[in-house]
């Protein structure tokens, strides 16, 4: 595919990345400061519907990879862009890790406090722990990030696959069979090699996406139709029937917990391919208000947790009373005021900030 990307697609998938934070930081939300004994009904509705945000931004991934696939088809290529992932993603992952790990776990100077089996390590290699798993600090979304590089590192296998469109689909089959045999594991988010499999369906399904574009979205109105029947009637089921409240989670694979069929999985892998298309249908207007959430998504998504801790401390980690209300209300503040303190590390920092908060993000 030599031809350039086409110029809608790329407002679509800006957008959709901007969107993908939204969804995100509503559902991260959820947790934390708030409390809900007195409005369990409204929790589950927002679980539910919010919840396993991740797989937009793996199959976000795996579109944006198999469209620039040409781009990444030499030795060279690939690693250059492995290197640019370094820089402008590692980097600022390390930066935002860093005061979550020291807030957590230093100030008793024992790393090891809450992971007994670190305690005969040296510290290198139980600092070493902490970075490859992420979401074992007070910062504990970073786990996403991780899980991100084992992506990166095995493209070129992906990408291969991309060439047998056919292949790909039973692969993304097995895949989602096996992810619902697996479901995720239980909090906090450590075991990268797990929550990988788990969430390896998404990035196929976009994989799948790209190619579906590329041949100019055969049978649109019927995936359409599909995807909506299947994401209203998993999200009814697991909030009327099941009356199940988030994510499904295990503590071993296979477990006798585990669920027969992981709803939440299915309803967020359906709402992925009706949230492209919501994307490929919105207005220019919408794309360019939607444009500077996604050029700071990166950054917002590694910060934004540090404003609840620095909350929780303020009220010495008391719970407040939650409703719809004060969940909106922590959306719209969690929002607006990191995006706000983006700009201004761009405009600080001017091409240094790429390092702190990585570059502005768009399509690509």
């Amino acid at each position: 595919m030599g031809e350039p990307i086409d110029a809608s697609w790329r407002a679509a998938l800006s957008s959709y990345r901007a969107l993908a934070l939204l969804i995100a930081v509503a559902s991260l939300a959820c947790f934390d400061l708030l409390n809900w004994p007195d409005n369990r009904t409204t929790e589950r509705w927002l679980l539910n519907l919010f919840n396993n945000a991740p797989v937009f931004f793996v199959f976000l991934s795996g579109l944006l990879l198999t469209l620039k696939r040409t781009e990444l088809s030499t030795a060279a290529s690939y690693g250059r862009f492995l290197a640019r992932q370094a820089c402008f993603v590692g980097v600022p992952y390390l930066v935002w890790l860093l005061p979550g790990l020291a807030y957590e776990y230093f100030p008793n100077g024992e790393p090891s406090a809450n992971y007994p089996h670190l305690a005969e390590w040296p510290l290198w290699l139980q600092l070493g722990w902490y970075v490859m798993t992420g979401g074992t600090t007070a910062n504990y979304p970073l786990w996403f990030i991780p899980m991100l590089a084992l992506i990166y590192l095995s493209l070129p296998l992906w990408l291969a696959l991309a060439r047998r469109p056919a292949l790909l689909l039973c692969v993304f089959i097995g895949a989602l069979i096996w992810a619902n045999m697996i479901q995720r594991p239980h909090y906090p988010n450590r075991e990268v090699w797990w929550l990988w499999m788990y969430f390896w369906p998404g990035l196929l399904l976009g994989m799948l996406a790209a190619l579906w574009l590329e041949r100019g979205q055969p049978g649109h109105r019927t995936i359409v139709w599909v995807c909506a029947v299947l994401a209203v009637a998993s999200f009814l089921w697991m909030t009327l029937v099941e009356q199940h409240a988030g994510v499904y989670r295990v503590t071993e694979w296979f477990g006798p917990e585990r669920a027969l069929i992981d709803f939440l999985l299915i309803n967020k892998l359906s709402l992925a391919v009706l949230l492209l298309s919501v994307c490929l249908s919105l207005s220019a207007t919408m794309h360019r208000v939607l444009r500077p959430w996604a050029a700071e998504s990166y950054g917002i998504f590694l910060a934004h947790t540090y404003g609840t801790l620095a909350v929780a401390i303020a009220l010495d980690h008391g719970l407040i009373v939650a409703n719809l209300g004060t969940w909106l209300t922590r959306v719209v503040l969690s929002l607006a005021v990191f995006y706000g303190a983006m700009v201004i590390t761009r405009r600080v920092f001017s091409h240094q900030a790429n390092w702190l908060i990585g570059q502005p993000r768009g399509w690509a």
